[in-house]
């Protein structure tokens, strides 16, 4: 994780909201931990974007970490849930078939 250290104290609570702890979270879930609307959220990020861009940078690398593990796991649940259906309707229609 990237030093906060030169960050105020509210940009640095809606920077570790968002990419601290590994956790991967949204905006809103940021928002929550952080204890601030989204909208704020959003301006803490725009002032680092502005005031600190190396420092941006080094989030994003983190945030963009994150986001590819999010990827993947939403990936994966969709898999399950598919192969779920599909189970759900093969065997439907193995008993639509037993029934004939």
């Amino acid at each position: 994780m990237p030093d906060l250290s030169s960050l105020p104290p509210g940009q640095r609570r809606a920077v570790e909201a968002l990419i601290g702890g590994g956790v991967p979270r949204t905006y809103p879930e940021a928002a929550r931990l952080a204890d601030m609307s989204e909208g704020t959220l959003f301006t803490h990020f725009n002032r680092v974007r502005l005031r600190h861009p190396k420092l941006y940078a080094a989030i994003r690398q983190v945030r963009l970490g994150q986001l590819a593990v999010r990827h993947e796991t939403v990936l994966e649940e969709a898999r399950q849930v598919a192969e779920e259906r599909w189970l759900v309707r093969e065997l439907a229609r193995v008993r639509r078939w037993r029934r004939l």
